[in-house]
């Protein structure tokens, strides 16, 4: 697509991931004549609008105005729905709308990977990356991922290009053509934005859209309503499955088998790899296959999962406190994600928190499992009440309403047991009290991360109070009562050979006060106070 001298309006910058910014970036490399509209203040843009300027690429921040329909081309962020008033009036002026995603794919050179699906996106994009690139195969990592496609092609155009892709990108499409596109599953979601579950399934799989016979499609056949798109792909359709030996690559008796032209293939064992959890087994198989088809080397793949712990915020170690564990699952904003993470525990064994902000979700089936599965659930956030209504209406009483993270985590120590797991896995956004699931997480790290240095400071308070006086007390109380049993047994001799080269007025001051610090000893005391500050410290420690 020529853009030589187009005049071309990016509404919206892009959130965090600054998509219509590298786009007007891109733009103005291809020579457009770029400019920039975007509804929020231009305080938090100050390093971007810098960059805007040194391009020589025009702007607006606080306002949309109409400015935007002097151009012949309109290029919505993925977060700027087609229903936009904006998008909308576009239209009804003939300018031509086309998204980042396929503005962006017009500059490949090379093949394309897509994932979409409501969850376990990320995880698997960057699995597949992984793949590819330990097996020496030239690939870009990208998407709705966090790393807008349009900050790639600004440099890189060849090569194959692994992309999480959502249904906010995928309205806008119009060839995009993903080589390989994988649907790994589907639940409700984004119900903010679309109207019902089928506008939002219509809009997800038109990831196949363009495909033909030379393309392949990665469903998950234990979704039935993934699976049942094969009826509707021209592509060629292979499966990936936890409960049966599909054509594509399934799990049995926990190894690993690609399956392709009726040739079964060993990959490796599921527990190489330290994910956990049924869902990522799926994000796993599926991402192996994939890479598989565009050459990724079994060695290679085998070599990635070994050493892959997992991205932030999607069921993240976090720390250990009085045995606890604490998880960070921020990125798990639909109660199916949240479902998926209580399944990854033992039953009784988790503290979850719950709450966000709204987006017209049904929680009930979260709170069936929550009553089932967690020994206690704490609720916070706009939805906090929700989650109550639904507790209360099902008999689960174990919730606790919190209105922050330092409450919540306090607690989880109060109630928690060594062995029990406190998981931050939401089950909504985080617009509420944050500025997306990422700073969230990261918050929760924060303040879990606090109270250990707490624990770590009365340690080592506890730790320096036992060393300077209960361990040295021990030592000498030890080395007394020793020497007492030399005395009590007569053998004074021994104990002149210890003080052999001390003066005998030295000697006779040591047996006197060995008399009074027998005394002492008979009264238990030193043995008490030995015992309390063992007692103390060793409570505090474990």
């Amino acid at each position: 697509m020529n853009f030589k001298d187009k005049k071309v309006s990016v509404i919206g910058i892009g959130g965090s991931k600054r998509s219509g910014f590298y786009t007007s970036l891109l733009l103005k490399k291809e020579g457009a004549k770029v400019f920039l509209s975007e509804i929020k203040k231009e305080d938090e843009f100050k390093e971007e609008i810098e960059i805007l300027k040194q391009n020589g690429i025009s702007y607006e921040f606080g306002i949309n105005s109409e400015k935007i329909y002097e151009s012949d081309i309109i290029v919505p962020c993925p977060g700027v729905s087609y229903k936009n008033p904006l998008i909308l009036k576009a239209k009804e002026l003939n300018k031509k709308i086309i998204g980042e995603l396929e503005l962006s794919y017009s500059f490949i050179n090379g093949d394309v990977i897509g994932i979409t699906g409501t969850s376990g996106k990320s995880t698997t994009t960057t699995l597949t990356y992984e793949f590819l690139k330990e097996s020496k195969i030239k690939s870009h990592l990208g998407g709705n991922i966090g790393i807008p496609l349009s900050s790639l092609v600004i440099n890189e155009r060849d090569g194959i290009f692994v992309l999480e892709v959502s249904s906010f990108q995928l309205e806008t499409i119009e060839k995009f053509k993903p080589k390989i596109a994988t649907f790994l599953n589907f639940q409700e979601d984004h119900l903010d934005r679309y109207d019902d579950l089928d506008e939002y399934l219509f809009f997800k799989k038109r990831i196949f859209e363009n495909q033909d016979e030379k393309d392949f499609a990665i469903l998950n056949y234990d979704d039935e309503i993934v699976r049942n798109l094969s009826k509707e792909i021209r592509s060629k359709v292979y499966f990936f499955s936890l409960n049966e030996e599909v054509e594509g690559i399934f799990l049995k008796d926990k190894k690993i088998f690609i399956n392709i032209n009726n040739e079964k293939i060993y990959v490796c064992d599921r527990d190489e790899s330290s994910l956990i959890g049924d869902f990522n087994s799926k994000n796993i198989i599926s991402s192996i296959l994939s890479s598989y088809l565009l050459g990724a080397k079994i060695e290679a793949i085998r070599d990635v999962l070994r050493s892959f712990k997992g991205l932030p915020h999607r069921l993240q170690f976090v720390d250990i406190i009085n045995g606890i564990t604490f998880i960070n699952d921020s990125k798990s904003t639909k109660p199916e994600s949240s479902i998926q993470a209580l399944l990854s525990f033992p039953e009784n064994k988790s503290i979850i928190i719950l709450g966000g902000s709204k987006k017209g979700t049904n929680f009930r089936e979260l709170c069936e499992v929550v009553k089932k599965r967690a020994k206690y659930s704490i609720v916070i956030g706009a939805t906090k009440d929700d989650f109550i209504k639904i507790f209360d209406e099902i008999g689960y009483k174990n919730y606790i309403p919190v209105n922050s993270f330092e409450e919540a985590i306090d607690i989880s120590l109060d109630i928690g047991e060594k062995g029990d797991y406190v998981v931050l896995s939401p089950a909504c956004a985080s617009f509420d009290m944050f500025k997306d699931f990422e700073d969230r997480g990261a918050y929760f790290i924060k303040i879990v991360k606090s109270k250990k240095d707490e624990k770590n400071w009365l340690y080592a308070f506890l730790y320096f109070y036992n060393s300077l006086f209960a361990w040295p007390s021990l030592a000498i109380f030890c080395i007394w009562s020793w020497i007492d049993t030399l005395w009590k047994n007569g053998d004074l001799h021994k104990i002149f050979d210890i003080f052999n080269n001390i003066n005998s007025s030295n000697v006779y001051f040591y047996l006197y006060s060995k008399k009074i610090f027998y005394k002492i000893c008979k009264t238990n005391f030193l043995c008490l106070f030995l015992t309390f500050n063992t007692c103390l410290y060793t409570f505090f420690k474990f």
